[in-house]
């Protein structure tokens, strides 16, 4: 299943949510049902999600940034272990020396992303998108790439794969 096929859902399952909320209502005080439902609106999410990127700086604190949009965000270096960025929109991001290890990205887009140096070390990059990306120097040790796009990813001598792991087959291009 692809990133987008899992948002669709996920956004099903909120329309559904909030149908039966609506029709729980009949009888009852209006919005009275709906108004303890959160259904965050994906700018405060993101806008909350740099935030915890930005401070996180232990281990144990990790920050929940599914479905989110970081299209071309900046986090050159970032401390992001263990993050949970599923289906995120991580588009020409620079992730350049980021710490990703543990982080979920599965069904992720990272499309054009700079993960140059970066640590993806044990990361669930399952079905995730990484076509042309730049992987030069990545340590992809342990991660899973189940599903993964990786055409015209680029990588180098220094990209460390997963064990038994073929960049060439996947569609990924050695630069030399």
């Amino acid at each position: 299943m692809f990133f987008w096929e899992n948002k669709l859902i996920n956004t099903l399952i909120k329309f559904l949510l909030l149908c039966a909320a609506f029709s729980s209502t009949v009888g009852a005080k209006p919005n009275s049902a709906l108004s303890n439902l959160n259904f965050n609106r994906p700018e405060l999410d993101t806008k909350n999600c740099l935030t915890k990127i930005k401070t996180n700086t232990v281990v144990g604190s990790v920050p929940e940034c599914e479905w989110v949009d970081l299209r071309g965000v900046q986090l050159r270096g970032a401390f992001m272990y263990g993050i949970k960025l599923r289906g995120a929109t991580l588009r020409r991001a620079i992730l350049t020396g980021a710490n990703l290890r543990y982080a979920i990205l599965a069904g992720a887009n990272l499309r054009y992303a700079e993960l140059a140096g970066a640590n993806l070390n044990h990361a669930n990059l399952s079905y995730a998108n990484l076509r042309e990306a730049n992987l030069l120097g990545a340590n992809l040790t342990d991660a899973n790439l189940t599903g993964a796009y990786l055409g015209g990813a680029l990588y180098n001598s220094e990209t460390i794969w997963p064990k038994g792991f073929d960049p060439k087959a996947a569609g990924a291009v050695l630069v030399r």
